[in-house]
């Protein structure tokens, strides 16, 4: 669950993630999921911290405005 709105964040796709904050579940939103990426580094993170990280900042308006919990950290606590 929630596994294609992370990828949509990561991503930056602003249309995939209106979308998916729509069908899935309210927890979904702030759930911590494990991404590889093309370096092949693995990361550990929520929906609105990749977005964040990845410099998306209307997917990030939209995360929070969506109600993904804003003080949910990773597992390295940012």
């Amino acid at each position: 669950v929630g596994h294609a709105l992370f990828e949509a964040a990561w991503s930056g796709n602003i249309e995939k993630v209106k979308r998916e904050v729509q069908e899935v579940p309210k927890y979904a939103l702030s759930l911590t999921f494990t991404h590889r990426t093309e370096n092949g580094m693995v990361v550990r993170a929520t929906p609105l911290y990749a977005a964040a990280r990845n410099g998306h900042a209307a997917v990030v308006a939209e995360l929070i405005a969506a109600g993904c919990d804003s003080q949910e950290a990773n597992d390295e606590g940012w």
